[in-house]
């Protein structure tokens, strides 16, 4: 908060704002977590009201009329880019939510689990795979933009989001469940 202020790209009440919203995100995902776990099958309904309101969300992101301010005829901000930026990080929170509530229901992954060299192997495994899925993603959508359509890009970081938090946990808790050291 404090950078944001001493950079001047926020107000003090951007800051208070942002920061009360966080507490209350943080007092209400811990409450419905808690209201879910004793029904694991609560957390099929939070996943359909969060997909519906999550799609509330990027109807409002593509279809919103966003103003072109220009000043001696050079465009001042770039809707289109805000727009790729905005469904980018769309996508990332999209995948994260969706791979949380399903592997939770589901396939309820344990990190705790093994002894210490099949939780070694798991984290190694584990980092190796998303550093390069980030490693694709930032070299060919943020820095050479080669991928720059937001119809691409949504579903890219969607599936690296649901792969870190749903699939990578699939993997290891389904597939290697009869070995003792994993």
């Amino acid at each position: 908060g404090f950078s944001r202020l001493y950079l001047g790209v926020h107000t003090p009440q951007d800051v208070i704002i942002g920061l009360l919203v966080g507490i209350i995100f943080i007092f209400t995902v811990n409450h419905l977590v808690n209201w879910c776990e004793k029904d694991l099958n609560r957390y099929l309904y939070i996943l359909v009201a969060v997909n519906l309101f999550m799609i509330l969300i990027l109807c409002y992101i593509l279809f919103k009329n966003y103003p072109l301010d220009y000043i001696n005829g050079k465009l001042l901000v770039n809707p289109r880019r805000g727009i790729d930026i905005a469904v980018t990080y769309f996508g990332w929170i999209f995948g994260l939510i969706n791979g949380v509530i399903l592997c939770r229901r589901f396939f309820p992954f344990n990190p705790h689990k093994g002894n210490v060299k099949g939780r070694i192997i798991r984290a190694i495994v584990g980092a190796i795979t998303s550093t390069l899925l980030f490693s694709i993603i930032q070299e060919n959508i943020f820095y050479n933009r080669i991928i720059t359509d937001y119809k691409a890009i949504m579903p890219i970081t969607f599936f690296v989001a649901f792969y870190m938090t749903a699939l990578y946990p699939l993997i290891f808790s389904k597939l290697f469940k009869n070995f003792d050291w994993i």
